[in-house]
């Protein structure tokens, strides 16, 4: 049996320009759930995590090289999208995301020494997952890493990138295109490709996409992407964090990741010429050399 919410709480307020207090409740917690996920391989761990609209396949060329290192793999699908649950009653926070991900892990052998990858959207959730599990892991690397200094800043880059374009912003248009994208295959695979993803990424990748619900894509860009604080989470860990960014790739707040490098010696900012929102497809050699 599933694990269920419990009754959540209810309460009252006085809205401005009314004198009758009005009565809300908050959204009942959300109960964990453990995450699809392929294991590969034997020898020390590493744990990859895609980003948004991503799925375990993302990886598979990274998986393919670890595996001739001799490195074991565990690729996950995130809450709400792959072939993970995608549960009504959550919030899809950074928390919510971790939460899963921790819980996942702990039902898995791991062999030390262990890294764990995130790409985009994910770098933000392992943050939290690294502050879950200190002592555990022993080093991070972050692809594209969409880590923020506030939340104007997190919007306007949003906006500029050209993996988030104009029609998929939280509104009605978005709503209307993330239901017809999700159902039509046919339909989405060449709207994906023309979010600028499409000269680097291989269909499989791009029909992955379609994997999720309206609730987990609009939660998880604006409880998650948007709305972060990670500062003084990077500033807690300790381990060594690779942070990888492609030159060509106008999503991510620079002087932030500037900002955090120079304030943790732990923290080091890579950059690859050759490459945009997607490395491991842009630059794959060099991605995989801090992988």
């Amino acid at each position: 049996m599933p694990p269920q919410p419990n009754m959540g709480t209810l309460g009252t307020k006085t809205l401005l320009g009314s004198s009758k207090p009005q009565r809300y409740a908050t959204i009942p917690r959300y109960m964990t759930r453990t995450l699809h996920y392929e294991k590969k391989g034997t020898g020390p761990t590493t744990i990859l995590v895609p980003g948004m609209l991503g799925s375990v396949r993302y990886w598979d060329p990274a998986v393919e090289q670890l595996q001739m290192q001799g490195r074991s793999t565990i690729a996950l699908d995130l809450l709400g999208f792959g072939n993970s649950p995608k549960p009504r009653d959550c919030l899809y926070s950074a928390h919510d995301h971790a939460d899963a991900i921790v819980a996942t892990l702990k039902t898995i052998n791991l062999t030390q020494p262990i890294t764990v990858v995130g790409q985009s959207l994910s770098t933000v959730i392992l943050v939290d997952v690294l502050t879950q599990m200190s002592g555990i892991i022993d080093r991070a690397v972050f692809l594209s890493p969409m880590l923020f200094s506030a939340d104007a800043e997190a919007k306007a880059l949003i906006a500029n990138t050209t993996d988030v374009p104009a029609m998929f912003r939280h509104g009605p248009l978005a709503w209307a295109l993330c239901h017809s994208l999700c159902k039509i295959s046919a339909l989405a695979k060449p709207v994906y490709a023309a979010t600028g993803s499409g000269s680097s990424l291989p269909k499989k990748v791009l029909h992955d996409g379609r994997l999720h619900s309206w609730r987990s894509y609009s939660r998880s860009l604006k409880n998650t992407l948007i709305h972060q604080d990670v500062k003084k989470s990077l500033a807690a860990c300790h381990i060594p964090i690779t942070l990888v960014r492609g030159i060509a790739d106008s999503g991510l707040d620079q002087n932030f990741l500037e900002y955090v490098t120079t304030k943790n010696e732990n923290i080091s900012l890579q950059t690859l010429v050759n490459s945009g929102h997607h490395p491991l497809y842009e630059s794959f050699e060099e991605t995989m050399a801090y992988i």
